[in-house]
């Protein structure tokens, strides 16, 4: 059971009830709004890629299998992890998205994944636009680990998963 008053204090304020402290009402708000996602996190990650010029094709929870159809990120929700407590208290969702590259050979998909990798351990207050509903990519951190292997076609595969915060920006 939550306890109202520690997490959200409320005191008297002009005659009205109000929360008492601004800074765990906006994570409060933060919060509601990143349950509300229109777009699937991977999509999101999807058209930020596509926003940086790679020159990969990428999809979202599957990926072709067939001659041509080399040198491919295919993006896919992984799932939740909630986080908590951070100096104001407030509760922080970071949605996991797993990412495999499949390139024709290591050598040709190695260097594109040290440039993802780095892309994404910059990620910092990103905004990305998915038709018309903005997005706000706060951070990206990697979770679990990178693997690395071959298809039935001799492939190399690389999969790894990263932990995005990040929320709708809703235009009041």
């Amino acid at each position: 059971m939550i306890d109202r008053n520690k997490h959200f204090p409320v005191g008297h304020f002009g005659g009205h009830w109000a929360i008492g402290h601004w800074p765990r009402l906006e994570a409060l708000v933060r919060y509601v709004r990143s349950l509300l996602l229109t777009h699937s996190p991977a999509v999101v990650v999807q058209q930020w890629v596509d926003d940086l010029g790679l020159g990969w094709m990428t999809y979202v929870s599957h990926m072709p299998d067939g001659a041509g159809q080399d040198n491919v990120l295919c993006l896919y929700d992984s799932g939740v992890r909630i986080h908590s407590k951070d100096r104001n208290a407030s509760v922080h969702e970071h949605f996991i998205v797993g990412m495999r590259l499949r390139a024709t050979r290591f050598d040709v998909g190695a260097p594109r994944l040290d440039e993802l990798v780095r892309y994404l351990n910059l990620i910092k207050d990103v905004t990305v636009i998915v038709g018309t509903r903005t997005y706000e990519v706060v951070t990206a951190s990697m979770v679990g680990y990178l693997f690395i292997g071959y298809d039935d076609q001799r492939r190399s595969t690389f999969d790894l998963s990263y932990a995005f915060n990040m929320y709708e920006v809703v235009r009041l």
